[in-house]
């Protein structure tokens, strides 16, 4: 790894952790006045990966299209976890957690199934009575 390939990637962790930090921060805020913020609950891992980023990205789309504001962990902290490692990957997971926390609802699409990780996600805000809505039709 190049210097420049190695200062990049510390920028991109570093912008992903404001964001984080952001996120959380104004969760305590009042949410009244704001827009809604949706977690984007969808597959990640499984036989076609490049699919089912497409389609977070898309899922994403959609929402920020009907006026909210998407959080898909997924997304982000692929960038810079390792998804095939156990312990990156349960880091991700965990902080996708927090920020679940801090959502209005969460948007589940169930199209190709529920994985382990939407599994996880779906108990978790039920635990949290976060409200949970499912798209079929994406």
């Amino acid at each position: 790894m190049t210097n420049l390939e190695y200062a990049l990637a510390i920028i991109t962790i570093l912008v992903s952790l404001v964001f984080v930090v952001n996120f959380l921060v104004c969760g305590v805020v009042s949410r009244i006045g704001r827009k809604r913020v949706v977690f984007i609950c969808s597959p990640y891992r499984g036989v076609n990966k490049e699919r089912n980023v497409e389609n977070a990205k898309r899922y994403c789309r959609h929402a920020v299209m009907s006026g909210k504001i998407p959080i898909c962990p997924h997304l982000y902290f692929t960038r810079f976890l390792d998804d095939g490692i156990a312990r990156e990957r349960t880091m991700g997971i965990r902080i996708g957690l927090e920020c679940l926390k801090n959502c209005d609802e969460m948007w589940v699409f169930p199209n190709n199934g529920i994985s382990e990780g939407m599994q996880a996600e779906i108990d978790f805000a039920k635990k949290h009575r976060i409200k949970t809505v499912y798209i079929y039709t994406m």
